[in-house]
């Protein structure tokens, strides 16, 4: 007995927790879904690191005002009025959704422009011998790994790049001595002792990411198909119903099932019977690729399917081009005319009706799988619904012709 079947696709979720992500990346699609999740988390600490921040900055530079004077208050001013201005800007974005997803470069900016700032403002206190807190950059240090919202790389990025100023600046401003090199070896450590505790946590939402994936799949597909399960595919169901009853436009809904099942699980076994499941899943999923099409596990040897935006000339083509997905795994049954695992399709097209019961819809396409079992199977019959024979004639989803039976 030969079953060639079509394995269940692991889940992603699952293939990324098993390889591991000690580099804190995921694979293309992973990676952008999580930092997606992670910026709307992250998004209220952001917002209130940066408004506290910024309002400890202007409480300070008004209370210095008075205390700085000459060229170096001037300067000093400056500096602080930009650095002000850019987390103001920073906390702009983040509230504006077409910026959104520049708010990063914003992030990482102004902790540049504060970095040049404070280290600006130790080099001229230095030459006009006013008093120097170079206590600012520890704080600032801090915040890039507590408040920033930033991950873990860009985080040491912007880290990384204030000490660099500091240690240049002051270098070139004449800062360098044993003061110096203390401040930058407290400052390092800051970064340091920050960075390695934003690693530590990025890795457990990362893995809580996953692992909340992990489960949003199991509670939504079927264990033995990878397909939706009957709950889910009514989900996908009545969203794309609303949609297309809002367009105007004609949705296919089709059932399948495997002709003989029950005599294939009772010659072969049942093991083989999840196999053949599987394999059969695994060709019609190829068919249901577009946005807002679905297809689900109905029940034991049932499979159900939603195309979105079908053409009614096209609804038999694309019907049987799932029948003859399913022959074309030729699976060996002996108990079936064709000795090969087969499959019977009933399908409908209509233009769904707001508030009409999705139970009707299935019932009518349950009517048309019966059809053609009673007709000797393998093979396919359509109902034409009136609603959808006025459809729209352009557009839509359209199938090659396939000779087969039906």
């Amino acid at each position: 007995m030969s079953a060639p079947g079509v394995s269940v696709p692991e889940s992603p979720y699952t293939a990324q927790l098993q390889q591991g992500f000690r580099a804190l990346r995921f694979a293309r699609a992973l990676e952008h879904e999580f930092r997606a999740e992670s910026a709307l988390q992250h998004a209220f600490r952001l917002r209130v690191g940066f408004g506290v921040a910024m309002a400890i900055y202007l409480l300070f530079l008004l209370l210095r005002l008075k205390a700085e004077t000459g060229p170096a208050g001037q300067w000093a001013l400056i500096f602080r009025g930009v650095g002000i201005g850019a987390m103001a800007l920073t906390l702009a974005v983040s509230y504006l959704r077409p910026l959104r997803p520049l708010l990063p470069y914003f992030v990482l900016a102004s902790y540049a422009i504060l970095a040049l700032g404070m280290t600006g403002i130790e080099v001229l206190s230095y030459r006009h011998g006013v008093e120097r807190h170079y206590e600012g950059l520890i704080l600032l240090s801090f915040h890039v790994y507590v408040f920033s919202g930033l991950l873990f790389r860009p985080a040491l990025l912007a880290g990384g790049f204030m000490f660099l100023a500091y240690l240049i600046g002051g270098w070139l401003g004449g800062l360098a001595g044993q003061e110096w090199a203390y401040q930058l070896l407290f400052i390092g450590l800051t970064h340091v002792i920050g960075g390695t505790a934003l690693y530590s946590i990025e890795r457990v939402e990362r893995d809580a990411f996953l692992r909340r994936r992990m489960i949003g799949v199991a509670a939504t597909h079927d264990s033995l198909t990878g397909l939706f399960n009957r709950i889910a595919f009514f989900h996908e169901f009545e969203r794309a119903a609303r949609q297309a009853a809002r367009e105007g436009v004609a949705i296919g809904v089709v059932l399948l099932d495997i002709d003989h099942f029950k005599a294939y699980n009772d010659r072969y076994g049942h093991l083989a019977g999840d196999t053949c499941l599987r394999a059969v899943a695994g060709a019609i999923r190829e068919e249901f690729r577009r946005p807002l099409d679905a297809v689900g596990r109905y029940g034991g040897e049932e499979f159900i399917g939603i195309w979105h935006d079908v053409q009614p000339q096209s609804i038999r083509s694309l019907a049987d081009q799932l029948r003859a997905a399913v022959q074309a795994l030729r699976i060996e049954n002996r108990d079936a005319p064709s000795g090969r695992v087969t499959a019977s399709v009933g399908a409908i097209v209509c233009v769904p009706q707001e508030g009409e019961p999705l139970a009707e819809l299935i019932k009518r396409a349950d009517g048309a799988l019966y059809d053609a079992k009673e007709k000797g199977r393998n093979r396919v019959v359509i109902e034409v619904m009136p609603s959808a024979r006025a459809a729209p004639r352009s557009g839509g989803r359209r199938a090659p012709s396939i000779t087969g039976a039906g």
